[in-house]
C-alpha cells in the first residue's frame, strides 16, 4: 500500500463512521486503520482519508469537496467499485445499460 503523508480530512456532523462505512461499502480494497471517537482514519486503494466528527456546523464537508475516481474500462470501473448502485451510475453516465449479472 502506498501510504500517502499528506491526506484529506472530511468533516461530518458526528457521522464519520457512517461516512467511512459508505466508502467501505462503495470501494472494494478499503479498510479501517484507526477508529477513535473524534475520527476514523481509512484507507481505500491504498490511499488515506481521515473522516472527522465535528458539532461545529461551519466546518462540515460541503460539495466543494468531490473525489474524481479514473477507470479506463469497465472492467476497472468492477474491479474498484463494490456498489451495484454506484456502478449503475456510472455505466448510466457512460452511456451504457445497467446490467446486474
Amino acid at each position: 500500500s502506498q501510504e500517502n503523508n499528506i491526506y484529506p480530512c472530511l468533516l461530518f456532523e458526528n457521522q464519520a463512521k457512517e461516512a467511512a462505512d459508505f466508502y467501505m461499502d462503495t470501494f472494494h480494497n478499503g479498510k479501517i486503520v484507526l477508529e477513535v471517537a473524534e475520527f476514523i482514519l481509512f484507507e481505500i486503494e491504498g490511499l488515506r482519508f481521515k473522516a472527522i466528527n465535528t458539532s461545529h456546523p461551519e466546518h462540515y464537508s460541503n460539495p466543494a469537496v468531490s473525489f474524481i475516481v479514473s477507470f479506463t474500462n469497465e472492467e476497472e470501473i468492477e474491479k474498484t467499485v463494490l456498489s451495484e448502485k454506484i456502478i449503475k451510475e456510472i455505466q448510466i453516465k457512460m452511456g451504457r445499460k445497467y446490467d446486474s449479472n
